[in-house]
């Protein structure tokens, strides 16, 4: 037990302190850090780690977006995300009773993506780098690899625990599916907001990043119509070819527009019909339309209400066990030239994770 303890203390930082700043940019993560932990920081923090082993829920942030393609920006995510998580009671009444417990963000070399594509000398440099003389060979370097290996930690420390994380760009949700494949003992289902199908087999080269990461968590969850995208609307492809190509279900934008009361009736029962109990929801923020959110690297208008999402999620904790959730693509320093942007988004992302975390408790 005591391993994972010091290979978390390792691997993460403080809230707000994944990101790397020598001094440009600090004082925002220093503003959180003293907000949540007045002036005994490293008190603080590990008074939180402390707490894994007994937490029903636990946050972590992954301020990464070098997963992305197209205009990146998600790796502020967490820090201003969390800015308004902290001012918001309801967060605060839920760490006063200790049903959730924030762990910090994995520490990020802006310039990695995962360890399978990093040479040997390239990984054992930057392992003297964020570790120490000492090295800790086992240890990985890279957003993605620390993040899989973080929440083996966890479960470790609590097997019970339902992690919730703050992103960053889609592809951290890989290897929290990886993690969940290796320690939820049931099959489960993943509910899969998103105006995009990310299910690509690799784009460019790359296995794992924002386009692919559902295509190979499908395969983990072994197909069968368990992978479950809501708010699809920007695709190269058509509803038919997915389907039946990769055995995921599919609810279009358009389709939901039309009714969301029947759209939620059919998503429900189609989940039934497979009959697993566990069920892992993955939240990308474009699978709202940009009217709600238009913080994001690739907004789409004509997209998901928030009623319709926060109403799903709701129903989805009325008879499934969510095990597990994430909410990525919060870029809250592009488009700024919207109405009330970045409030908007970020105020949203709050209601989100929220409803996100009482749908696990």
């Amino acid at each position: 037990m005591s391993s994972n303890f010091s290979d978390l203390k390792l691997m993460l930082r403080p809230p707000g302190k994944g990101i790397y700043t020598v001094s440009s940019g600090a004082s925002l993560a220093d503003h959180l850090i003293k907000k949540i932990y007045g002036t005994h920081i490293a008190k603080g923090w590990q008074a939180s780690l402390e707490r894994i082993p007994f937490a029903p829920v636990i946050l972590l942030g992954f301020p990464s977006d070098i997963g992305a393609g197209i205009r990146r920006g998600s790796n502020f995510g967490p820090l201003l995300i969390r800015q308004k998580l902290y001012a918001d009671k309801r967060f605060k009444d839920l760490l006063e009773q200790e049903q959730i417990c924030d762990v910090g963000d994995v520490m990020v070399i802006p310039q990695l993506l995962s360890d399978a594509i990093l040479t040997k000398a390239q990984k054992q440099k930057c392992q003297k780098a964020l570790y120490g003389p000492a090295m800790n060979s086992h240890l990985p370097v890279s957003p993605l690899s620390i993040l899989e290996q973080a929440s083996r930690c966890i479960y470790r420390l609590n097997p019970q625990a339902k992690l919730i994380a703050i992103g960053g760009d889609h592809s951290m949700s890989l290897p929290l599916v990886k993690t969940l494949k290796q320690y939820t003992q049931q099959p489960f289902a993943i509910i899969h907001f998103d105006a995009h199908t990310d299910l690509l087999q690799n784009r460019l080269g790359i296995d794992e990043c924002f386009g692919t990461w559902a295509y190979h968590a499908n395969q983990l969850i072994g197909r069968k119509q368990r992978l479950i995208q809501i708010g699809i609307r920007a695709s190269a492809k058509s509803k038919m070819y997915w389907e039946s190509r990769l055995k995921v279900k599919q609810f279009w934008a358009n389709q939901i527009l039309r009714n969301e009361e029947d759209a939620i009736k059919k998503i429900l029962d189609h989940l039934k019909s497979l009959e697993l109990p566990n069920v892992y929801i993955s939240n990308d923020i474009d699978g709202t339309s940009e009217a709600f959110a238009a913080c994001t690297g690739t907004p789409e208008p004509n997209g998901l209400s928030p009623t319709f999402v926060v109403r799903l999620i709701q129903q989805l904790k009325s008879q499934w066990n969510v095990i597990g959730a994430d909410l990525t693509e919060v870029a809250p320093l592009l488009n700024l030239d919207r109405p009330n942007e970045p409030q908007k988004t970020l105020k949203l992302s709050v209601e989100y994770l929220l409803t996100m975390i009482k749908a696990m408790l």
